[in-house]
């Protein structure tokens, strides 16, 4: 078995059946497609059961609610193919997609296939990073693949992007961190930490619903900042003593999506924002690193006047 379909499932009944069927037109038979329940409490638990009893591809798995990240670490944990596939449960894939992936992987095995999406938004379609083919002229050596990931790539950290080698991942203990929220931050990071081997494909086959009602990506709170804060100041904190280039453009890369999310503070509610501003200070070393001139002034004020003023000098500053 080549592939194992991780899907996390969560309240989507409006989508499991959109998601599950594009699964199962695939041209191959050689996958399993997993599906996780999360402790849904609508009808997705009997829409998956009922999958399960008619094909003999589809495992189901129903646990309690952990969150996103603790659903596809379950799915890890019990997948048996040679390559994992992430797939959120209100997204559909093509139905040549695994067949594309098979024929990359059966030549050259590696640890990570990098992909693009195509974002599908209620009034429009946008294809992302469509100029990777044109990349994809010189070979994907480990430090073009970090390039493209952190520096050319228009979406540097779905976890969705990467077909993952599960004997990769098994061999670096590779998991989603539970609990925090921009678990993909984390993972694409390791994966560019650990990979040795890459390959890509500029194929479209990944459709991914933009702005859902009650999506976790469309909702701005406190712990959206502070996570990220939090998952950049691990990963600095584990690679501070690796100076090589491709390192330090990923760490500048988190750094980016750190600045980016710091400007949202000001649609926190008060509460949110004062716990923000708690994380920034108990986190205040990492802000030395700043891709920026913006951002270096940033941090110069955040040492000599602290979160709040140099927090509302960013928002200034950004408009």
């Amino acid at each position: 078995m080549l592939f194992s379909i991780i899907v996390p499932v969560y309240n989507v009944e409006k989508y499991i059946k959109e998601c599950v069927e594009s699964l199962l037109n695939q041209k191959t038979d050689s996958y399993e497609i997993i599906l996780v329940d999360d402790g849904s409490k609508d009808k997705c638990p009997a829409i998956c059961d009922n999958y399960a009893e008619k094909y003999d591809n589809i495992r189901v798995f129903h646990k309690q609610n952990g969150g996103l990240s603790d659903a596809r670490n379950y799915g890890i944990e019990r997948a048996k193919g040679d390559y994992l596939v992430f797939v959120d449960s209100d997204d559909w894939i093509a139905d040549n997609a695994l067949s594309v992936f098979s024929e990359i992987l059966s030549v050259n095995p590696v640890d990570v296939l990098i992909t693009r999406l195509t974002e599908v938004y209620p009034d429009n379609t946008v294809q992302k990073d469509t100029h990777f083919e044109e990349y994809l002229k010189e070979p994907l050596t480990k430090e073009r693949a970090i390039n493209w990931i952190v520096t050319k790539s228009q979406n540097s950290w779905p976890s969705v992007k990467s077909v993952v080698s599960r004997s990769f991942v098994l061999k670096h203990n590779m998991r989603f961190p539970v609990g925090m929220l921009h678990e993909d931050v984390d993972w694409t990071a390791h994966l560019c930490l650990y990979a040795e081997s890459y390959a890509g494909t500029g194929t479209e086959w990944y459709y991914h619903r933009m702005n859902r009602p009650g999506s976790i990506t469309t909702a701005i709170k406190g712990k959206n900042i502070s996570d990220t804060v939090l998952i950049a100041s691990k990963f600095i904190e584990e690679t501070e003593n690796d100076e090589s280039d491709s390192v330090k453009r990923i760490r500048e890369r988190i750094m980016k999506s750190v600045y980016s999310k710091l400007n949202l503070l000001k649609k926190c509610p008060k509460n949110e924002q004062d716990e923000v501003i708690k994380t920034v200070r108990d986190n205040v070393e990492i802000f030395k690193i700043a891709p920026k001139t913006k951002y270096k002034v940033f941090a110069a004020v955040l040492k000599m006047f602290g979160p709040r003023v140099a927090l509302k000098l960013l928002n200034h500053i950004n408009g």
